[in-house]
């Protein structure tokens, strides 16, 4: 469209009508106005999915076209007569926007095409220098990794900068959790980007329907395979005693003990460093939370936000510099990922989570519980925690059954204990640690720790820790039932 050329043709229309002298800035940007209401009054009643599907009936669109066509008229006469070149407004104001909002992602309209360079740290594990040498037109570096996985990212930033590698850590867990990952960023790179070239670096084939996929759509997408270099072992240099002619003749070299020669060319074991396990982030701690909830029934889930931060920093089990901070940033992040919906008036809670799993939690993973942090409160509480027994050939007796010693067992003893103590009540965390263990006992002692029950109390509302060891008693907990035995029958003599 010929701006200039549609301004005179304005200007001339108005002229053979002689409405030059109502054609004020002020008049046009007042008609302007009342243009743009009129356009307006067509969405007024209508919902956000109709006022999609308006312009779908050919008299809706005419009334649509017709009223954004007197909005741009009125514009245009308004630049003429003020003097105001509008294509060069247009593209100053566009810079000026840019500079305001500085963008947030890489760049969406590059110059050149870019290649991407989609790395599945948990198949293959190249280096910077070994990347250059697969693919060396590579521009931008994105390094998707598991959240204990260390990753070394200086490398790269120094062969390809600073700006062009991102860290991704995977988020979640399952077989294919990262998998879908790296396709979800390509699918979204490749949207903002269609003229840039995207390569996955993996072994893995299971990427090859999503690369072909994105083929049929023009895209250049491709996956690259990378195999290290196999370490060749250095072949030992054979000793060769130097015998004088003499000896030679004489004597016959002595037989070599092969017992020897085998023990002294065996290699020295190099004790193997363990991967540090990296700080916990909100996601992870949120994926926990989630879990924990997901095993909840809908009464036994937190009603109030102070609730959810309680149960949520007792499912941080390492160390960290300010737990309640993180907790607060994953509840966060269940309310991003909707999980966690908080009301209007922010006091009510709702979720959306499935059902409650059935998940049989055998003792040896109570036991072990510590090198599994992710293990949620509620799964410890349903856990049937009984003590270890080795298999004996011998055919054992059949004993009489007992009552069930769980978590959340425990956890209503100590609370029951609580409630009937006035003065001496535990005051600071370590007290109540040991009250907590003189309900578990030495019987339970090795299957259960006191901080597990604590978690649940404070699940419940029944304390809180505060951040320097100082107890707080919730004044309106939930009465805790004594829990129950069997009661045997009396039999009338």
């Amino acid at each position: 469209m010929n701006i200039k050329a549609m301004q005179k043709r304005l200007r001339d229309f108005a002229a053979s009508r002689e409405w030059q002298s109502f054609h004020s800035p002020k008049n046009l940007a007042m008609a302007l106005m009342v243009e743009s209401a009129e356009l307006l009054e067509i969405f007024q009643w209508l919902t956000t999915e109709q006022s999609h599907t308006l312009t779908q009936e050919p008299a809706d669109r005419e009334k649509v076209s017709d009223e954004i066509a007197d909005v741009f008229l009125y514009l245009l006469q308004i630049a003429d007569r003020t003097g105001i070149d509008l294509e060069e407004a247009v593209e100053k104001k566009l810079i000026k926007n840019a500079q305001k909002h500085p963008a947030k992602l890489p760049e969406l309209l590059p110059s050149c095409p870019k290649v991407h360079l989609l790395v599945d740290c948990e198949n293959v594990s190249p280096d910077a220098e070994a990347l250059k040498k697969l693919l060396p037109d590579g521009t931008d570096v994105w390094l998707f990794h598991a959240p204990a996985q260390r990753v070394d990212a200086e490398q790269h930033k120094r062969a390809y900068g600073a700006n062009s590698v991102t860290l991704v850590e995977r988020t979640g867990a399952g077989k294919n959790a990262l998998d879908f990952q790296l396709s979800y960023y390509a699918g979204y790179l490749m949207a903002r980007q269609p003229d840039a070239r995207f390569v996955v670096v993996s072994n893995d084939k299971g990427y090859e329907p999503m690369l072909e996929h994105a083929r049929k759509l023009d895209f250049q997408a491709t996956r690259s395979e990378y195999r290290k270099p196999p370490t060749l072992a250095t072949p030992a240099t054979p000793v060769v005693p130097v015998v004088k002619p003499a000896q030679a003749q004489k004597k016959k070299p002595a037989p070599v003990d092969k017992k020897v020669l085998i023990t002294l060319s065996r290699p020295k074991l190099v004790p193997v460093e363990t991967t540090l396990v990296a700080d916990p982030t909100s996601a992870r701690i949120a994926f926990r939370a989630k879990d924990a909830l997901s095993l909840m029934a809908a009464n036994q889930r937190p009603a109030s936000w102070e609730a959810l931060l309680t149960l949520t920093e007792g499912l941080i089990t390492e160390p960290v510099a300010d737990r309640q901070d993180l907790a607060r940033k994953a509840c966060r992040v269940l309310q991003l990922y909707g999980t966690v919906m908080l009301d209007v008036d922010g006091r009510n809670l709702r979720y959306r989570c499935p059902d409650p799993v059935q998940r049989a939690a055998s003792a040896e993973s109570v036991v072990n519980a510590a090198q599994a942090p992710a293990l949620s409160v509620l799964a410890l509480e349903k856990a049937v925690i009984k003590p270890k027994t080795a298999i004996k050939p011998q055919v054992v007796k059949p004993v009489a059954a007992k009552p069930r010693h769980s978590v959340s067992h425990i956890a209503k003893r100590v609370e029951l204990s609580l409630k009937k103590m006035t003065s001496n009540r535990p005051v600071r965390r370590d007290g109540l640690m040991k009250v907590i263990a003189t309900h578990i006992g030495t019987v339970l002692a090795p299957v259960m720790t006191p901080e597990q029950v604590c978690i649940v109390l404070q699940s419940r509302r029944v304390v809180r820790i505060l951040p320097k060891g100082e107890v707080a008693y919730f004044s309106k907990a939930k009465t805790a039932k004594p829990p129950e035995t069997p009661v045997q029958q009396q039999t009338s003599g």
